[in-house]
Protein backbone atom coordinates (compact mmCIF):
# COMPACT_ATOMS: atom_id res chain seq x y z
CA UNK A 1 0.00 0.00 0.00
CA UNK A 2 2.99 2.28 0.59
CA UNK A 3 3.89 1.98 -3.10
CA UNK A 4 0.44 3.40 -3.93
CA UNK A 5 0.90 6.43 -1.64
CA UNK A 6 -1.69 5.30 0.89
CA UNK A 7 -1.19 7.12 4.18
CA UNK A 8 0.55 5.31 7.04
CA UNK A 9 -2.48 6.06 9.24
CA UNK A 10 -4.88 4.25 6.89
CA UNK A 11 -2.45 1.34 6.50
CA UNK A 12 -2.29 1.00 10.30
CA UNK A 13 -6.10 1.02 10.56
CA UNK A 14 -6.39 -1.73 7.94
CA UNK A 15 -3.65 -3.77 9.64
CA UNK A 16 -5.51 -3.47 12.96
CA UNK A 17 -8.78 -4.51 11.33
CA UNK A 18 -7.17 -7.60 9.81
CA UNK A 19 -4.99 -8.53 12.80
CA UNK A 20 -8.08 -8.89 15.00
CA UNK A 21 -10.30 -10.64 12.44
CA UNK A 22 -11.79 -14.03 13.30
CA UNK A 23 -13.66 -16.34 10.97
CA UNK A 24 -16.10 -19.19 11.36
CA UNK A 25 -18.10 -21.43 9.06
CA UNK A 26 -21.90 -21.36 9.35
CA UNK A 27 -23.51 -24.82 8.98
CA UNK A 28 -27.20 -25.38 9.77
CA UNK A 29 -27.40 -22.05 11.64
CA UNK A 30 -24.46 -23.02 13.86
CA UNK A 31 -21.04 -21.43 13.67
CA UNK A 32 -18.24 -23.94 14.07
CA UNK A 33 -15.06 -23.20 16.00
CA UNK A 34 -13.72 -19.68 15.38
CA UNK A 35 -10.27 -19.33 13.84
CA UNK A 36 -7.87 -16.59 12.74
CA UNK A 37 -7.25 -16.56 8.98
CA UNK A 38 -3.56 -16.64 8.11
CA UNK A 39 -3.77 -15.21 4.58
CA UNK A 40 -6.06 -13.40 2.18
CA UNK A 41 -8.73 -10.78 2.70
CA UNK A 42 -11.86 -11.03 4.85
CA UNK A 43 -14.81 -12.55 3.01
CA UNK A 44 -17.66 -10.04 2.80
CA UNK A 45 -15.56 -7.09 3.94
CA UNK A 46 -16.19 -3.93 1.89
CA UNK A 47 -12.45 -3.26 1.75
CA UNK A 48 -11.57 -6.72 0.40
CA UNK A 49 -12.09 -6.03 -3.34
CA UNK A 50 -10.06 -2.80 -3.09
CA UNK A 51 -7.24 -4.49 -1.19
CA UNK A 52 -7.13 -7.40 -3.62
CA UNK A 53 -7.13 -5.03 -6.62
CA UNK A 54 -4.16 -3.14 -5.11
CA UNK A 55 -2.39 -6.47 -4.56
CA UNK A 56 -3.07 -7.61 -8.14
CA UNK A 57 -2.04 -4.20 -9.52
CA UNK A 58 1.32 -4.59 -7.77
CA UNK A 59 1.81 -8.13 -9.10
CA UNK A 60 1.03 -6.97 -12.65
CA UNK A 61 3.25 -3.89 -12.30
CA UNK A 62 6.19 -6.03 -11.13
CA UNK A 63 5.53 -8.59 -13.89
CA UNK A 64 5.46 -6.02 -16.68
CA UNK A 65 8.40 -3.97 -15.41
CA UNK A 66 10.87 -5.50 -17.91
CA UNK A 67 8.42 -6.72 -20.57
CA UNK A 68 8.30 -4.64 -23.75
CA UNK A 69 5.93 -6.66 -25.96
CA UNK A 70 2.55 -5.15 -26.76
CA UNK A 71 -0.33 -5.67 -29.14
CA UNK A 72 -1.85 -2.69 -30.92
CA UNK A 73 -5.61 -2.49 -31.46
CA UNK A 74 -7.13 0.67 -32.92
CA UNK A 75 -4.03 2.61 -31.90
CA UNK A 76 -4.10 1.37 -28.29
CA UNK A 77 -1.14 -0.70 -27.10
CA UNK A 78 -1.59 -3.26 -24.35
CA UNK A 79 -0.42 -6.68 -23.16
CA UNK A 80 -2.96 -7.65 -20.51
CA UNK A 81 -6.47 -7.19 -19.23
CA UNK A 82 -7.10 -7.79 -15.54
CA UNK A 83 -9.95 -7.38 -13.13
CA UNK A 84 -10.27 -9.03 -9.70
CA UNK A 85 -8.65 -12.45 -10.06
CA UNK A 86 -9.20 -12.64 -13.84
CA UNK A 87 -6.02 -11.96 -15.82
CA UNK A 88 -5.76 -12.17 -19.61
CA UNK A 89 -2.26 -11.94 -21.03
CA UNK A 90 -2.02 -10.63 -24.60
CA UNK A 91 0.97 -11.03 -26.90
CA UNK A 92 1.80 -10.80 -30.59
CA UNK A 93 3.68 -14.12 -30.72
CA UNK A 94 3.54 -17.42 -28.87
CA UNK A 95 7.12 -16.81 -27.70
CA UNK A 96 6.13 -13.47 -26.13
CA UNK A 97 3.07 -15.08 -24.55
CA UNK A 98 5.18 -17.83 -22.99
CA UNK A 99 7.66 -15.24 -21.71
CA UNK A 100 4.85 -13.16 -20.21
CA UNK A 101 3.21 -16.21 -18.60
CA UNK A 102 6.54 -17.28 -17.10
CA UNK A 103 7.16 -13.78 -15.72
CA UNK A 104 3.66 -13.60 -14.20
CA UNK A 105 4.05 -17.06 -12.66
CA UNK A 106 7.40 -16.10 -11.11
CA UNK A 107 6.07 -12.79 -9.76
CA UNK A 108 2.86 -14.35 -8.41
CA UNK A 109 4.92 -17.02 -6.63
CA UNK A 110 7.11 -14.34 -5.03
CA UNK A 111 3.92 -12.88 -3.51
CA UNK A 112 2.73 -16.28 -2.27
CA UNK A 113 0.20 -16.75 -5.07
CA UNK A 114 -0.06 -19.65 -7.48
CA UNK A 115 -1.49 -19.67 -11.00
CA UNK A 116 -3.75 -22.65 -11.58
CA UNK A 117 -2.78 -24.33 -14.87
CA UNK A 118 -6.05 -26.30 -14.71
CA UNK A 119 -8.10 -23.07 -14.72
CA UNK A 120 -5.94 -21.33 -17.35
CA UNK A 121 -6.35 -21.53 -21.13
CA UNK A 122 -4.74 -20.21 -24.29
CA UNK A 123 -6.76 -18.70 -27.13
CA UNK A 124 -5.13 -17.52 -30.34
CA UNK A 125 -6.65 -15.19 -32.89
CA UNK A 126 -6.67 -15.56 -36.65
CA UNK A 127 -3.60 -13.33 -36.81
CA UNK A 128 -1.47 -16.13 -35.34
CA UNK A 129 -1.51 -18.92 -37.88
CA UNK A 130 0.30 -21.59 -35.88
CA UNK A 131 -1.98 -24.06 -34.16
CA UNK A 132 0.97 -25.33 -32.12
CA UNK A 133 0.98 -22.63 -29.49
CA UNK A 134 2.41 -24.19 -26.35
CA UNK A 135 2.25 -22.06 -23.24
CA UNK A 136 3.23 -23.51 -19.89
CA UNK A 137 2.71 -22.58 -16.28
CA UNK A 138 5.51 -24.36 -14.46
CA UNK A 139 5.79 -27.70 -16.26
CA UNK A 140 2.13 -27.92 -17.29
CA UNK A 141 0.91 -27.08 -20.79
CA UNK A 142 -2.14 -24.85 -20.84
CA UNK A 143 -5.22 -26.15 -22.63
CA UNK A 144 -6.14 -24.53 -25.94
CA UNK A 145 -9.61 -22.94 -26.15
CA UNK A 146 -11.46 -21.55 -29.17
CA UNK A 147 -12.95 -18.73 -27.09
CA UNK A 148 -12.93 -17.31 -23.59
CA UNK A 149 -15.17 -15.18 -21.42
CA UNK A 150 -13.91 -11.88 -20.11
CA UNK A 151 -16.20 -9.84 -17.85
CA UNK A 152 -19.19 -11.77 -19.17
CA UNK A 153 -18.45 -11.31 -22.89
CA UNK A 154 -17.27 -14.17 -25.11
CA UNK A 155 -14.17 -13.43 -27.17
CA UNK A 156 -13.71 -15.92 -30.03
CA UNK A 157 -10.45 -16.84 -31.74
CA UNK A 158 -11.74 -15.42 -35.05
CA UNK A 159 -12.50 -12.11 -33.27
CA UNK A 160 -16.09 -12.09 -34.54
CA UNK A 161 -19.03 -11.19 -32.33
CA UNK A 162 -21.51 -13.62 -33.90
CA UNK A 163 -21.45 -16.14 -31.02
CA UNK A 164 -21.72 -13.38 -28.44
CA UNK A 165 -24.69 -11.75 -30.20
CA UNK A 166 -26.46 -15.14 -30.51
CA UNK A 167 -25.86 -15.85 -26.81
CA UNK A 168 -27.28 -12.45 -25.82
CA UNK A 169 -30.36 -12.96 -28.05
CA UNK A 170 -30.92 -16.40 -26.48
CA UNK A 171 -30.73 -14.92 -22.97
CA UNK A 172 -33.08 -12.06 -23.94
CA UNK A 173 -35.60 -14.44 -25.54
CA UNK A 174 -35.54 -16.67 -22.47
CA UNK A 175 -36.23 -13.73 -20.16
CA UNK A 176 -38.91 -12.35 -22.48
CA UNK A 177 -40.72 -15.71 -22.43
CA UNK A 178 -40.75 -15.63 -18.62
CA UNK A 179 -42.49 -12.23 -18.69
CA UNK A 180 -45.12 -13.22 -21.27
CA UNK A 181 -47.66 -14.35 -18.64
CA UNK A 182 -47.28 -11.10 -16.73
CA UNK A 183 -47.82 -8.93 -19.81
CA UNK A 184 -50.85 -10.99 -20.86
CA UNK A 185 -52.44 -10.80 -17.40
CA UNK A 186 -55.71 -8.85 -17.25
CA UNK A 187 -55.14 -8.20 -13.53
CA UNK A 188 -52.27 -5.81 -14.15
CA UNK A 189 -53.04 -2.25 -15.12
CA UNK A 190 -50.69 0.14 -16.86
CA UNK A 191 -52.49 3.21 -15.48
CA UNK A 192 -50.49 5.49 -13.23
CA UNK A 193 -52.40 7.24 -10.43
Amino acid sequence: MKKHNISRYLITLIEELYSNANSGVLIDNNINKWFMPSAGVCHGCLLSPCLFNLFLKQIMSDTLQNFTGTVSVAGWKFNNLHFADDIDLIAGTSKQLQELAKMLDKTANSYGMEISAEKSEVTTTSKITSSNVDVKIGNENLERARSFKYLGATIAEDLTTEKEVKARITIFTSQLTKLKKIWASRNITLKVN
